[in-house]
């Protein structure tokens, strides 16, 4: 058996060849294990043998983090950590990392576009106009005067 378990919970994409080449390529000697599930009846089965934790959505309460004896760091695909219980981390030793810049773009972009609505109400009129009712009077645009 190798060395060291590496653990994914959980994960948005069809297929994990990024991690498995980038972990490959670590030169170290691994177990890869992927998982496809948050609960944690489920979890805590399955990741008695993790050194690694990799975790996208699934919550990993301090019962989960007591059925790693031997896990060093848990790692997150995203920007908090919210849904990792910290604490229970810390008093085992663990480490807790996440991709601090995950997904920053898209979020930029998506906070522009709410900031675009509340200006001009485009849902509310998008709703509207669905319903054949044309655009709302009730939701005046903003305009600036020149």
């Amino acid at each position: 058996m190798p060395p060291y378990t590496v653990v994914v919970t959980d994960f948005g994409e069809p297929d994990w060849d990024l991690e498995s080449q980038v972990l490959q390529a670590s030169g170290l000697d691994l177990n890869l294990i992927r998982l496809e599930t948050k609960a944690p009846e489920q979890l805590i089965p399955q990741v008695a043998s993790a050194d690694t934790l990799i975790v996208q959505w699934a919550n990993i309460n301090s019962k989960i983090i007591a059925a790693m004896p031997h896990c060093k760091v848990i790692s997150r695909y995203g920007i908090g950590v919210d849904m990792i219980d910290l604490a229970a981390a810390s008093e085992r030793g663990i480490i807790v990392a996440n991709v601090h810049d995950y997904c920053i773009e898209e979020v930029s972009t998506q906070t522009i576009g709410f900031i675009l609505d509340l200006n001009r109400h485009t849902v509310i009129q998008n709703d509207h106009v669905r319903a054949g009712k044309g655009a709302s009077r009730q939701c005046r645009m903003v305009r600036c005067a020149a």
